[in-house]
């Protein structure tokens, strides 16, 4: 569920959320602060999930992959500030939710992203691989039909 802010009407006193320009009340206009029109709902606040780089020269020479940090802005970049060559970039990640299995669905076909290298795989290799992985886990592997994939089968 999307959480907005709330922002006084011109016209009366009404509160109007802000994906909304007019008062559904009086109809007269919503002001609301620029900066939260131009920024994007995920930078609003400094404490979160960051993919940070830094930013490189013109070709992309000097760019450096500094990982994924939680945590306040301010402090994951003095922690990582000397590995600035001209500035820290932090890209906002939003973390998935726990998902609360289906237990309708009894099987499921799955594949991994080609940069896993599954997919240069036979059939039977990465089901030998999906196997392996799962072994721990309530699900039983078998062969999957399509490319680069295994079936995920629960009880």
């Amino acid at each position: 569920m999307t959480e907005y802010k709330l922002f006084k009407c011109t016209g009366c006193p009404n509160q109007v959320r802000e994906d909304h320009k007019f008062c559904s009340h009086c109809g007269a206009s919503v002001v609301i602060p620029v900066e939260n029109h131009v920024v994007s709902s995920a930078y609003r606040k400094v404490l979160g999930t960051w993919h940070v780089t830094t930013e490189g020269d013109c070709e992309g020479k000097s760019t450096r992959d500094l990982g994924i940090h939680t945590g306040y802005v301010d402090e994951i970049a003095r922690s990582l500030g000397a590995a600035a060559m001209y500035s820290l970039q932090f890209k906002a990640l939003t973390i998935p939710k726990e998902h609360t299995p289906d237990s309708k669905v009894k099987q499921v076909s799955v594949s991994f992203d080609i940069d896993s290298k599954t997919w240069d795989l036979t059939p039977e290799q990465r089901f030998n691989v999906a196997r392996r992985l799962f072994k721990d886990r309530p699900v039983r592997v078998s062969k999957g039909q399509y490319y680069a994939s295994f079936i995920l089968e629960f009880d």
